[in-house]
């Protein structure tokens, strides 16, 4: 209810102070619809960045794990989830978390395809700096 009180205040100041601009809001032709507008393609490039951010992430990662494996089908498991796609916001959420302690990174485990154990610690495996790709 205090939002809803918020955005009408807002509304009513907006109106009482930029009448032309607002009854072009009708027409979709006013600031606020221009700002609207830059608004919403400025979330869709943010978006796009983001992917491209997290494929380039989970495949330098897949890679590693490839190469070091020499199996192309792994999952890394965290806090008991499975994640077969490497660029997974949350596999990277969870991964880049700083307040966990290495003990508990060194718990993230991978897995093959059937299910097969590699290794129970990746950091001993790959070395602590396996998510600074």
């Amino acid at each position: 209810m205090e939002y809803h009180a918020k955005y009408l205040f807002a509304f009513i100041a907006y109106k009482n102070t930029h009448l032309t601009d607002y009854e072009k809001i009708q027409t979709g032709e006013s600031n606020i619809d221009e700002i609207y507008t830059r608004f919403a393609k400025m979330r869709i490039d943010v978006h796009k960045i983001i992917k491209e951010i997290l494929n380039n992430l989970g495949r330098n990662l897949k890679n590693r794990v490839d190469s070091k494996t020499n199996i192309h089908y792994c999952y890394i498991v965290m806090d008991n989830e499975w994640f077969r796609n490497y660029s997974q916001l949350e596999l990277w959420k969870k991964a880049l978390n700083r307040d966990l302690p290495l003990t508990r990174i060194s718990n993230i485990a991978i897995i093959d395809y059937n299910a097969n154990l590699i290794t129970n610690n990746i950091v001993d495996y790959f070395g602590y700096d396996i998510f600074l790709i």
